[in-house]
């Protein structure tokens, strides 16, 4: 009976050693200040979205995780409490319209900015949906 003791008490150390390290190396991690990040690529939207539609695979390999710069048109802005998302609308299809969708950064001021402007923004690419490259914490660069 000891023997089997000790084992569960080893197993319960083991375990806990595992969790302490997931805590504080994984789940604890400190995330990367976007606002701060330099783009890894300064580019149109409706060219960084023709990339994308063009040749998913190799745009995803070239933008897919980097910080991205883009400029252009900005059609559409939705906005709630917590989030506000910038629409880049570069063609109509089968569902809707087709573009770069960029959700911005919650404490970004952007009360100034209007449907229409001209704008340059930058964010990091996390993927296309088919209809609409994603870009997350979306930041204004003035």
């Amino acid at each position: 009976m000891k023997k089997w003791m000790k084992i569960l008490v080893l197993f319960a150390v083991i375990g806990i050693a595992a969790a302490s390290y997931v805590y504080v190396f994984v789940y604890n991690k400190a995330h990367p200040d976007y606002r701060k990040l330099e783009p890894n690529f300064s580019l149109s939207s409706e060219s960084c979205f023709e990339a994308f539609k063009k040749d998913a695979s190799e745009a995803n390999q070239r933008f897919i995780g980097q910080m991205l710069q883009l400029s252009g048109t900005l059609n559409q802005i939705e906005s709630t409490e917590k989030q506000t998302i910038f629409y880049f609308i570069h063609s109509e299809g089968m569902f809707g319209n087709e573009g770069v969708r960029v959700n911005m950064l919650p404490d970004e001021q952007l009360s100034e900015i209007i449907s229409g402007q001209d704008i340059t923004i930058k964010g990091y690419c996390t993927g296309y949906n088919q209809t609409d490259v994603i870009l997350e914490h979306g930041s204004v660069i003035y």
